[in-house]
């Protein structure tokens, strides 16, 4: 993005300024925190760059299928929250469990 703005504006310190960017995204920062993540996560990150390209996106997030899914807790009794589950649910999300507020374990009841 940097790089497309200096193009734009035609100046070439900032021309220089997006390349040096993108050699250190590219190599020293992708490198060193690879390795850094490697060492601290183990399997884990191992089995998710396996799976997950750099720079691609993709049209559905990579979920681990040794973990368990996170769960999106909503209001059944909020009428705005409940608005906000259906349309959520409408597009199907890929590896999150929407779930009840109400059954939240540590839920509080007002009467």
């Amino acid at each position: 993005m940097f790089t497309a703005w200096a193009l734009l504006l035609r100046n070439p310190w900032l021309i220089m300024g997006g390349i040096t960017i993108v050699i250190y995204c590219v190599g020293l920062a992708a490198w060193h925190e690879g390795e850094d993540l490697n060492q601290r996560l183990g399997e884990p990150w191992r089995r998710y760059r396996a799976n997950v390209g750099n720079w691609m996106p993709r049209w559905r997030p990579w979920h681990d299928q040794e973990t368990t899914l996170p769960r999106l807790y909503i209001a059944e009794g909020c009428g705005q929250c409940s608005q906000v589950r259906r349309w959520l649910e409408a597009r199907h999300p890929t590896g999150v469990e929407i779930v009840a507020a109400e059954d939240h374990p540590n839920a509080i009841s007002i009467a």
